[in-house]
């Protein structure tokens, strides 16, 4: 019996994306930029940021170029491509980030694509894998070498939740008033329970529940916004108004998930101190 043929990586991509790959929620398919080319597929990751999926076909010989067109593409048409994908998710104020996936990159592709904005590129390798029991394609994210002239890391570091160097650099871009805001506000939505997953990236950083966005913060441009999905708040935070809209408006959200509709005050175990504040309560409650 013949060995069955691999899936091109398109197919196989999709295939991967449809059935939910962990870190982006699919938004649409071949996406026309330039002239008459096509980026297979477009999504948003746990941020708000767009991301932009090119499967690199065997006979592509320079990926950089490739990222680079899409990246000058998305921000020139940020504003109509949010309203075109209309995904109350997708944050414009955020930096796209594109992904490059093929079934091998060469350690000169991987270089080339290193040397590219920090942030703005990911580079994957789609891995068959063969056995009695089943064949299998999987994504395995593939490391990036930095140039010479910088100390060894990999994008996966400098957009991961555990990048805290990358954060510090966001904050440190904004005005010193919201410098201040923004670091309150993290304060406080880590207070509010513990097991929540903190998602950091370049410009920003978003929190999880139970793989579900409690909410998110964009540090980009200068300028400090916030998101809730489902709608409740999706703007700019310009003083200590906003903070509280933006609060009130994470904390229902997280009542919600823990399956709660109406605002409660839920202790920490052992009798240590509330979640929130009283003050902190009394400033969410919607009936003042």
């Amino acid at each position: 019996m013949a060995p069955e043929q691999p899936e091109s990586v398109t197919v196989a991509v999709g295939r991967l994306l449809t059935a939910g790959y962990p870190g982006i929620e699919l938004l649409d398919q071949d996406l026309v930029f330039g002239r008459k080319r096509k980026i297979p597929f477009v999504g948003v990751d746990g941020a708000g940021r767009l991301v932009l999926v090119l499967c690199m076909q065997p006979d592509v010989e320079d990926a950089a170029s490739l990222v680079l067109d899409v990246l000058a593409f998305a921000r020139a048409r940020a504003g109509a491509l949010a309203r075109h994908l209309s995904s109350p998710r997708l944050r414009t104020p955020l930096v796209p980030v594109v992904w490059v996936i093929g079934r091998e990159l060469s350690t000169a592709e991987r270089m080339r694509l290193e040397r590219l904005e920090p942030g703005a590129v990911s580079a994957f390798e789609l891995v068959r894998i063969e056995s009695q029991r089943h064949v299998g394609e999987y994504l395995i994210e593939a490391p990036l070498f930095a140039p010479p002239s910088s100390p060894p890391s990999t994008l996966a570091t400098q957009a991961s939740a555990a990048g805290p160097s990358s954060l510090s650099t966001a904050l440190d871009m904004l005005p010193q008033a919201l410098r201040e805001l923004a670091e309150g506000v993290i304060r406080r939505v880590e207070h509010l329970d513990d097991d929540l997953d903190a998602v950091r990236s370049a410009d920003g950083m978003a929190w999880r529940f139970q793989d579900e966005v409690v909410c998110s913060l964009s540090f980009a441009g200068g300028v400090l916004a916030g998101i809730v999905p489902g709608g409740d708040f999706d703007g700019t935070l310009r003083g200590p108004g906003d903070v509280e809209s933006y609060l009130g408006a994470a904390v229902q959200r997280y009542l919600a998930l823990l399956g709660h509709g109406n605002l409660i005050a839920v202790p920490r175990p052992g009798g240590v101190e509330p979640l929130l504040t009283a003050e902190e309560l009394a400033a969410f409650d919607p009936t003042k």
